[in-house]
């Protein structure tokens, strides 16, 4: 476990540096931030002026060196346009996004098990083909237009929920169930594809030979079994919420990271795009590794050397 521990903090490591170099290249080559920084009448000495303050004078790799040498002592840069820690931005907003990330896998888990085990166990029913009638449906649907749905008929109709903002249970209730909405088709069709596979097996039909209860078949035996595709597919879905969930957070005003994102990404604001870009990698790292060790606890025969 010790050797497999220091090989994930080296690859940390390189995800660290690869991440940053990529996006320190594509800001560069997006455009000149001061444009946006100055009044359209700002005179040339006043743009090179701003320009050599925020250090944007030098070539990219030496500003990259620079930014290395900074992050090293924790410091990720300055943002060009909140003037604050870029790091301290992205972490300040940390909070509100991994509410609406850890809210949407718990609604998507605790409704998608039980629909796809039912599923699988009655396969051809009329239980079986409305479930994955309504995760094609749910799959198929984009993410903004669910959203835009649910505002219309819980905001402008019904009145009964809030559209925009961070709050109490209700300001939850419309972007976690737009965030679930996919997530929850995706995990009830791989549940019963799980199940319909493992109920097939040998050592199933074993302990239906043995006068085991139906039920402790399915939950005890075949869903475990099932669980690790699951859980893979799982820690790879809330990853891509952390990261990609800027959809959402715009169309719901969410004070999370994506919303910083989508801010920094119009104003050219490179330290805070690339913290955000570090503080993802190092989301995804932990989510892996949390991964890994879940794989050992539902599987025995795992071991990490």
């Amino acid at each position: 476990m010790t050797r497999f521990l220091i090989n994930r903090l080296f690859q940390m490591a390189g995800v660290f540096l690869l991440i940053s170099l990529v996006m320190f290249l594509l800001l560069v080559m997006t455009g000149d931030p001061i444009e946006l920084l100055l009044p359209p009448a700002a005179g040339i000495d006043q743009i090179e002026a701003m320009r050599r303050q925020l250090g944007l004078d030098q070539p990219w790799y030496v500003q990259y060196m620079q930014f290395l040498r900074s992050a090293a002592h924790g410091d990720l840069g300055t943002s060009f346009y909140f003037h604050e820690p870029a790091i301290r931005l992205v972490l300040q907003r940390l909070p509100a996004s991994l509410e609406l990330v850890i809210w949407t896998m718990v609604l998507s888990t605790v409704i998608a098990i039980p629909l796809g085990v039912a599923a699988a166990a009655r396969p051809n029913s009329w239980l079986d083909r409305g479930v994955l009638i309504g995760s094609l449906v749910g799959i198929s649907a984009p993410t903004f237009w669910i959203g835009i749905v649910l505002i219309a008929v819980f905001v402008v109709f019904l009145n009964v929920l809030p559209s925009s903002g961070r709050g109490g249970w209700e300001h939850l209730v419309l972007p976690v169930t737009t965030l679930a909405f996919y997530r929850v088709a995706l995990f009830v069709r791989l549940i019963r594809a799980g199940m319909l596979d493992v109920l097939g097996q040998d050592y199933i039909r074993t302990a239906r030979a043995k006068g085991l209860l139906e039920r402790m078949i399915i939950y005890r035996h075949a869903l475990r079994n099932t669980m690790i595709p699951f859980v893979t597919i799982g820690g790879i879905q809330m990853g891509g919420l952390i990261a990609f969930a800027v959809v959402t957070e715009k169309i719901y005003a969410w004070p999370g990271m994506g919303r910083l994102l989508l801010i920094s990404i119009e104003r050219l604001d490179y330290p805070v795009v690339v913290a955000y870009a570090i503080v993802t990698a190092a989301l995804f790292v932990v989510i892996n590794l949390t991964v890994d060790v879940l794989y050992a606890l539902i599987d025995p025969r795992i071991r990490y050397e």
